[in-house]
């Protein structure tokens, strides 16, 4: 096999396994699959002095998790294959502490049981926040719980043929409709 050189951890991050499967299953879906743009089939996460950000994106669709975190590093982004992650994670059990290493080339992610070895997307990452408005005065923020909306987004995945439909929230006084177009 190829030799593996883990000479040097650059970051490390610890997550509860609840923490970290909320973070690859709903970015996970929305990364590209089988694109010629390899970068867009990973998850982003990019490192801050007081924020930890992932990211994923098929071109169409971007998806954001952050987590506030004192972390004190420069911003540096490392992309994560997206599709061994998630399988990786649909075997977690909800005990674990998951560890997240980041070597030159891979990144090693750890449970209390086993951990998976994946080499990074050694590629740049669509500057994501250019394409992320800036909040306004006229801002509306709204909390959702996160179950609730992926199970609303999956029962709208049917009715879009394919990934380049555009999904619209309207927010009312007391509910959110959310419908799919396809493009």
């Amino acid at each position: 096999g190829p030799d593996i050189e883990f000479t040097q951890c650059l970051f490390v991050q610890d997550f509860t396994s609840e923490e970290f499967s909320r973070i690859v299953n709903s970015l996970a879906p929305i990364t590209a699959s089988g694109d010629r743009r390899l970068n867009l089939t990973g998850i982003c996460m990019r490192t801050q002095k007081e924020a930890l950000h992932f990211v994923g994106t098929n071109g169409y669709v971007l998806g954001k998790y952050t987590l506030d975190r004192a972390l004190g590093v420069e911003p540096t982004d490392y992309i994560i294959p997206a599709e061994p992650l998630a399988k990786y994670i649909s075997s977690l059990e909800k005990k674990d502490v998951i560890q997240l290493q980041i070597f030159k080339e891979y990144v090693v992610i750890k449970a209390n049981t086993f951990s998976l070895t994946l080499r990074l997307i050694l590629e740049d990452y669509p500057d994501f926040e250019r394409v992320i408005p800036e909040a306004e005065e006229n801002t509306i923020q709204v909390n959702l719980d996160p179950d609730q909306l992926l199970a609303a987004l999956s029962q709208l995945e049917a009715t879009v043929p394919d990934r380049s439909g555009a999904i619209t929230a309207t927010v009312g006084e007391k509910d959110i409709e959310i419908k799919a177009t396809s493009v």
